[in-house]
């Protein structure tokens, strides 16, 4: 399956992308463009951009099977445009699931 997984910099979002690597799934780790993630597995691919902006939301659901979010925003509001676009790109693209974990 490949899975996307928003807000991937986190301490259990890293757990989740070994346990989904380690189960043979192709992953995309999407994260700020100032982020860094070491790409060890053929099967990880690093994917920025803003979650705030629907289009990078866009080009990281396409051709996934399902998407994990640990996107968490602290300012006000800006949680509710995440998800918003995260839905609109998952429905235009026909991605059906979704694991949304808000702090």
């Amino acid at each position: 399956m490949r899975v996307l997984v928003i807000g991937s910099l986190g301490r259990t979002a890293r757990e989740v992308v070994g346990v989904l690597l380690a189960q043979g799934h192709e992953v995309t780790a999407f994260a700020g463009s100032l982020a860094s993630l070491p790409a060890t597995d053929p099967r990880l691919r690093i994917a920025h951009g803003d979650a705030r902006d629907a289009r990078s939301i866009e080009r990281a659901v396409e051709n996934q099977d399902a998407v994990i979010s640990f996107a968490g925003p602290r300012t006000v509001g800006a949680r509710d445009v995440v998800v918003h676009n995260l839905a609109v790109a998952m429905k235009t693209l026909g991605v059906k699931r979704l694991v949304n974990l808000l702090a």
